[in-house]
């Protein structure tokens, strides 16, 4: 027993040292443990195999706004936190207890009432502890903000494939996929359409072999090339497809690009395609139509020059080109301006620019310096060329030889002042002319009215004295000297009348012709009385004019009307007025069309006269019927033409024989 002692007492102090050593390590392990967890920050439960809650996290307590005593010893699916109560965790959460398994990724939505909803992912296993405990511990990662930031991103995606289908469809795009592999490419129905294959899924053979021949090796080559890395993988290309009817070959524009990966292989090739086929017929047309202008301009005798936005020359035609004896690269740009004589290159430099700018057509005139160094004058057309579009492309302008014109206008200038100054002094003579006339005719018209006054004086004393002693015929021949020199003085007065109206220094006035034509009418009562003329008066116009001359306007018309009325037939006389209406005034063009003028009317019931006359009466010296019928000079009406055009108006005359006469004199009034 003494032996067995030390031994047993040796076996126990060191069991005791080995279960002290194990009790402190696993204390350190539940400080290192405790350490861990606190320094956790996602929300962490460990339970039990009842599920109920045996330690938390700090990540959970501010997570769920809770503590541990809220929760600990607390069922889970009983906890206020969150509805853990979901059927199909607390079942998963079983199965790791009694299988001791785990899951992971399991997802919860739960509806907070002040952060709204919120979706979190679980994953669970099992724990056994020292104690041979069954445990559960439990990991809640929130990923709300990671499913809204992915539900974003996917709702981006589909609204730029959205965008991306609108585009292509807008744009009648068709896309395409080659597989780089297996040179399969994968289409849609526009590129089906265009390709005239009903496919989805073609062969890089097919797709070859749908080209026209003449353009396969050439796409060929291009694809192997931007596959292999030339031109950064960028792929854009034109080509014609093969169709059985020519006319049914449609223009297609290919672009895309060849993705690569780390080592520089292509990986990935796709692009789109469009139907070019308008606009190449358009570039067809459009170099035909320049081609027929060419050949047009070339063979057109005028000089011809286009310019473009820049206002620089690019297209002269041959006619240009053979004036100057330059060639092409010497006159593009501004290299024409070289041949414009100095004295005109300001001037035209500036005539350009000016209407280029505002957009508008020019004309100018300038001298160019021909082939053989001469200079001839060009007349030169410019105007602004437009696409159909409406966009400005530039000038074109036509240049016509006008030196001889020119030198022409020159001479005829020239003649034209000499010309000018030969009137200018024929009309200073006439003037003079003129102003000597008048002096004669008021010299003459004094001196030759003395010895007609003496004529009659002493042809009346002669009959007075000796009328008892006078014969018959005597006395006829008496009374004939008489009347013939008071029918020679009456022809003087109204020459001179008619001289006097070549004056042009009267004042004009403002004058009331009510008042004229009373006058008048005053100065013929006698005669009224004696005919019994009746005369009917409207209202007339004041106007502005000579007082005199409209006096004697009125009395040369008053008394022609009295002097040739019917023997036996009071004489009937009717003067009115009216705003002459633009009809009428449209058919005279000495009548301005910015004047307003009244139409007076003269109208009787007197003899009248053949409507062929209408014009002559109005000439000098013109009757119409004998001396012996009515007396009169013949003068009275030419002095009224006159009156009236000194007052820039116009007179005319209607009538028929035996039916009246009806006198018109129209007047400004303003």
């Amino acid at each position: 027993m003494e032996e067995t002692a030390p031994a047993f007492n040796e076996d126990r102090d060191k069991l005791t040292t080995r279960v002290t050593d194990f009790a402190r390590q696993l204390e350190l392990m539940r400080i290192y443990t405790d350490a861990i967890i606190e320094t956790v920050n996602d929300p962490v439960l460990i339970l039990d195999k009842q599920l109920r809650v045996k330690s938390a996290t700090k990540g959970f307590y501010n997570k769920f706004n809770t503590t541990e005593a809220d929760i600990e010893g607390q069922y889970f699916y009983e906890l206020k936190t969150c509805p853990w109560d979901n059927p199909g965790l607390i079942e998963k959460l079983t199965g790791v207890i009694r299988l001791k398994s785990s899951f992971t990724d399991f997802e919860i939505t739960c509806n907070f009432p002040v952060m709204g909803e919120m979706v979190f992912r679980i994953n669970a296993r099992h724990l056994e502890s020292f104690q041979e405990e069954h445990l559960v511990i439990i990991t809640i990662n929130d990923i709300t903000a990671i499913l809204l930031e992915k539900n974003q991103l996917a709702e981006n995606k589909r609204l730029l494939e959205e965008r991306i289908k609108l585009a292509v469809e807008s744009a009648d795009l068709g896309t395409w996929e080659m597989d780089t592999n297996t040179g399969k490419i994968i289409w849609d129905n526009r590129c089906q359409e265009l390709f005239g294959i009903n496919k989805a899924t073609v062969s890089y053979a097919a797709f070859l072999n749908a080209l026209h021949p003449l353009d396969r090796n050439t796409t060929d080559a291009i694809v192997k090339d931007v596959t292999n890395g030339l031109n950064n993988g960028k792929y854009s290309i034109e080509y014609r497809t093969r169709f059985e009817k020519e006319n049914d070959m449609r223009w297609l524009k290919a672009s895309g690009r060849v993705y690569f990966d780390e080592v520089g292989k292509a990986t990935r090739f796709a692009g789109t395609v469009m139907d070019n086929t308008q606009q190449k017929l358009n570039e067809q047309l459009l170099r035909e139509s320049e081609e027929r202008f060419r050949m047009a301009s070339d063979a057109a005798a005028a000089m011809i020059w286009l310019s473009g936005t820049d206002k620089m020359c690019n297209y002269f035609n041959k006619s240009w080109l053979q004036f100057t004896g330059r060639i092409f690269e010497q006159e593009k740009g501004d290299g024409w301006l070289a041949g414009v004589h100095p004295d005109d290159l300001d001037k035209c430099t500036e005539i350009y620019a000016t209407n280029f700018d505002a957009r508008q057509e020019f004309y100018m005139e300038y001298r160019l310096r021909r082939n053989d160094g001469a200079y001839r004058w060009l007349s030169d057309s410019g105007a602004p060329r437009f696409s159909p579009e409406g966009i400005f492309e530039g000038y074109i302008g036509t240049c016509i030889d006008i030196h001889d014109q020119k030198m022409t206008q020159g001479e005829l200038e020239k003649l034209v002042a000499d010309r000018t100054q030969l009137l200018s002094d024929a009309i200073n003579n006439l003037e003079i002319s003129n102003h000597n006339l008048e002096e004669f005719a008021y010299v003459a018209s004094h001196d030759l009215q003395e010895p007609l006054r003496k004529i009659q004086t002493f042809a009346n004393r002669l009959e007075e004295k000796n009328e008892e002693y006078l014969s018959e015929d005597t006395k006829l021949y008496l009374s004939k000297i008489t009347q013939a020199s008071g029918r020679m003085s009456r022809l003087i007065a109204d020459l001179l009348n008619y001289s006097r109206l070549q004056k042009t220094d009267r004042p004009i006035e403002t004058i009331d012709l009510n008042e004229v034509v009373t006058n008048v009418l005053n100065d013929f009562d006698l005669v009224i009385h004696e005919k019994k003329a009746i005369i009917h008066l409207s209202r007339l116009p004041v106007i502005k004019a000579v007082p005199m001359r409209m006096n004697q306007l009125f009395h040369n018309l008053v008394s022609n009307a009295l002097k040739f009325s019917k023997p036996v037939i009071p004489p009937v006389l009717s003067i009115y007025a009216e705003i002459l209406p633009d009809e009428i005034k449209d058919k005279y063009p000495t009548l301005k069309k910015d004047f307003s003028y009244t139409m007076i009317s003269f109208a009787d019931n007197g003899i009248g006269f053949n409507d062929e006359f209408a014009e002559k009466i109005f000439n000098i010296f013109q009757r119409l019927n004998g001396i012996s019928e009515y007396e009169g000079t013949g003068i009275g009406l030419a002095i009224c033409r006159k009156i009236v055009i000194n007052h820039h108006g116009i007179i005319f005359a209607e009538s028929k024989e035996n039916a009246g006469s009806l006198f018109r004199v129209i007047l400004p009034i303003s």
